[in-house]
């Protein structure tokens, strides 16, 4: 086994922990709507939603491309499949051939490829139950709402309230909110709705100077006159009272179409009813209504006013921190680097210098991502067919090569360039080399070309494109995969191969 197979298959599946969940429903369909809302609006899937660091962009950067690419490594993985297929090695080059090994080569290209696969599917599944866990637990805290979660205690309540099952609406911060008026209430004003209507009339034969004739209809009546100095004067006939014999109404009874019609002074007629609505029926009509007011804004949550004051806070600590972890191993590697000396072949010299060499690398790499969306027109032609790009508008071409994620592809590729004109250089001339020269050789593999290189990003691209195939084929996925492995591996035969294959044998 590869060495470089460990930290390849860790980093994977960190970076499957820390994917966006706004990209996981496309990847997992069988999430449906309920499981894609709660992933969805999350950037970490270990965080819950309300804290700061989840719109903290420049952090989710620096965590997927910055550590998780950092961590895997395309170009030595690469370069131990191609040392394989050669055969010999810069440390057996005094000694007897080591003969190759094309079969572990072989598998060691399909573990490489589906050990890291199968861990971001695990890093990703399991950030989605860390999701969901925290789901479950925000919805506890908050208590139930809505009318389906009422059951038993908002019927219970109901009846201490004096309400209708029905006429719960739910709790909003732990309060019942009713539909209607308490019961008890509504008894009360059903009593006192009769002898409101049969007071109506005192009222208005005590307030009218002049009586109009009664009505013809016994049931119920109106009129109107006008004085000399053009005053209104309205009468009101009201139904007659209920017999005390009869057993008063459960329900008040509908309104009876009793009116009054009075003549302003500019002849218009205003209608108005009678009873208890009377007096607001009147009040309306004579005053033009006011455009409702909409409601203040509810105050903020008990969970913003704790959180908002602390987003600035969390980005700037965030920042700090990173600064200072980037400060303090880029110091203590330069002072080690000069101080550690340690005898020919100790490698801990060759390490403080690979910390030291590793952050251009992942700097190159984030640079060279944003040619992974390169715009339809350059990609037509620079692969396409000219013609087919004329007549398409660049469309075909870029159809055509829209699977490969050049950034990435270019990355991948430059970083195995270095590492196999290195590792020839050191088979070559390890015999010539200063101490120094030397590890300062393998720094530049493991840490430029290291952090450089990445598997992580390769295999979250290859899911992607897998996921996207119209026909569930997944042809993309696997074309990309072979050029991203081929290529370098044939420039890796040329390049270390020929150097090795020819060195002059002991």
């Amino acid at each position: 086994m590869f060495m470089d197979f460990p930290p390849n298959v860790i980093g994977s599946f960190l970076i499957g922990i820390l994917t966006a969940g706004s990209a996981l429903p496309a990847l997992f369909p069988q999430l449906g709507a309920a499981g894609a809302a709660v992933v969805k609006p999350l950037q970490l899937l270990f965080l819950p939603r309300d804290w700061s660091l989840q719109t903290h962009a420049a952090l989710h950067i620096g965590m997927r491309t910055g550590y998780c690419g950092s961590l895997t490594t395309f170009s030595s993985w690469i370069l131990q499949v191609v040392v394989l297929m050669v055969g010999r090695t810069a440390g057996g080059a005094s000694g007897a051939p080591e003969g190759t090994k094309w079969p572990e080569a072989l598998w060691a290209i399909y573990l490489g490829v589906c050990g890291p696969l199968i861990a971001l599917v695990a890093g990703q599944q399991a950030g989605m139950a860390v999701a969901h866990a925290l789901h479950r637990r925000e919805a506890a805290v908050a208590g139930p709402t809505g009318p389906a979660a009422g059951g038993v205690a908002a019927a219970a309540v109901a009846a201490g309230l004096g309400v209708g099952p029905a006429e719960v609406l739910g709790k909003v911060d732990g309060v019942v909110v009713a539909a209607s008026q308490p019961r008890r209430q509504q008894q009360q004003q059903q009593q006192q709705q009769p002898q409101a209507q049969a007071g109506s009339r005192a009222v208005g034969e005590a307030t009218s100077p002049e009586i109009a004739a009664p009505p013809a209809h016994p049931g119920s009546g109106s009129g109107s006159s006008t004085d000399g100095a053009g005053c209104v004067t309205v009468t009101v006939h009201s139904a007659p009272v209920a017999e005390a014999t009869e057993p008063p109404p459960q329900f008040p009874p509908p309104p009876t179409a009793m009116t009054t019609t009075t003549a302003g002074n500019n002849g218009s007629t205003i209608t108005l009813p009678t009873g208890a609505g009377a007096m607001a029926a009147a009040a309306n009509a004579a005053e033009p209504r006011l455009p409702p007011v909409a409601p203040p804004p509810p105050p903020p949550t008990t969970t913003q006013q704790q959180h908002a004051p602390l987003l600035p806070l969390a980005h700037i600590a965030a920042d700090i921190g990173s600064l200072l972890m980037l400060l303090t191993l880029t110091g203590v590697s330069a002072a080690y680097a000069y101080v550690d000396r340690g005898p020919p072949g100790d490698p801990r010299r060759m390490w403080w210098i690979a910390i030291l060499f590793g952050p251009p690398g992942a700097a190159l790499r984030w640079y060279l991502s944003r040619f992974n969306a390169v715009p339809a027109s350059w990609r037509c032609s620079v692969f396409g067919n000219s013609s087919r790009c004329s007549s398409n508008g660049g469309a075909g071409a870029a159809g055509d090569w829209a699977w490969l994620q050049l950034g990435t592809f270019a990355a991948n590729l430059a970083a195995c360039l270095l590492n196999f004109t290195n590792e020839a250089l050191l088979f070559r001339l390890g015999g010539s080399l200063t101490d120094l020269q030397a590890v300062v050789l393998q720094a530049l593999m493991t840490g430029t070309a290291g952090c450089l290189s990445t598997v992580s990003t390769w295999v979250v691209e290859l899911q992607k494109l897998s996921a996207a195939s119209p026909s569930g084929t997944g042809g993309a996925a696997y074309k990309y995969g072979a050029v991203s492995v081929v290529t370098p591996v044939a420039l890796g035969l040329l390049i270390y191969g020929v150097p090795a294959w020819t060195a002059p044998r002991p």
